[in-house]
């Protein structure tokens, strides 16, 4: 049996044209912290973020809450990841928060680009097309 085991989750979907809601959690053995975010379509700008705190190891852990309030116009675009170090690093953040999101949000992306899609390979054309030059799994197309 594992010493310790964590479940990261995330849930998305689109409840309107114009808003996709992101269920983020974390649990463990001394987590259980849930993220509830909208996110504005086209521009993937966040519009609001619920927190719920089930189980924390410390009292303080709620605190988070403040900096998390403060994603609220950021956008899930290009220095993202450096706005969520700026919020959650050192002593007054959440590394678990930080991770969390960071692994996460950008599926905002994916979701708003598959939500039209009629089955799963026009799906991942849509996303390889799109995403086009964005990582190794979707190099660059050969320009025409």
């Amino acid at each position: 049996m594992a010493e310790f085991s964590r479940t990261m989750q995330a849930d998305f979907k689109k409840i309107s044209s114009e808003v996709i809601q992101a269920e983020l959690s974390i649990c463990d053995r001394y987590h259980d912290i849930r993220l509830l975010l909208f996110i504005g379509l086209p521009d993937y700008e966040i519009t609001r973020v619920e927190a719920s705190f089930h189980r924390t190891p410390s009292p303080y852990c709620p605190l988070i809450e403040t900096k998390l309030k403060q994603l609220v116009g950021v956008r899930v675009a290009r220095g993202l990841n450096r706005t969520l170090n700026q919020l959650f690093s050192g002593s007054e953040g959440c590394i678990n928060m930080k991770n969390l999101l960071a692994a996460f949000l950008p599926l905002v992306i994916n979701t708003h680009l598959v939500s039209g899609a009629s089955n799963e390979e026009e799906a991942l054309e849509t996303v390889a097309r799109e995403l086009a030059g964005t990582c190794v799994g979707y190099p660059p197309r050969p320009s025409d």
